[in-house]
């Protein structure tokens, strides 16, 4: 958001964003799920991450049509978004189970 009183910029609170993102992609490291890997076309959970965060609040659902294996609802379930996603593919929907179930099963501690 652009200050038209002085000029200035205020940041938000995930901070100023513009129309390019970065991310690092290949080499294996945009997860640490070995199953994410066996879908052709992968994408970074930053990525997925970044995009729910912009695009919705905690407790909102996030859709996701061409689920594949699962990263958009992965990270939705990280970030407390209720998710609903679907596939052409059983072994995709296969794969993105048992990502979300890794997901549920590691042990979540607030301090």
């Amino acid at each position: 958001m652009v200050d038209g009183g002085n000029g200035g910029i205020i940041l938000g609170a995930y901070g100023l964003r513009w129309n390019v993102w970065y991310y690092f992609v290949g080499g294996n490291k945009t997860t640490k799920d070995s199953e994410a890997f066996m879908h052709p076309a992968g994408f970074p959970e930053k990525l997925a991450a970044d995009h729910i965060i912009s695009w919705s609040n905690e407790g909102d659902l996030v859709f996701d049509p061409m689920c594949g294996s699962g990263t958009t609802l992965k990270m939705a379930e990280r970030l407390n978004r209720h998710w609903f996603g679907c596939d052409v593919s059983q072994e995709y929907v296969d794969i993105a189970n048992e990502r979300i179930r890794q997901e549920h099963s590691q042990l979540k501690f607030a301090f």
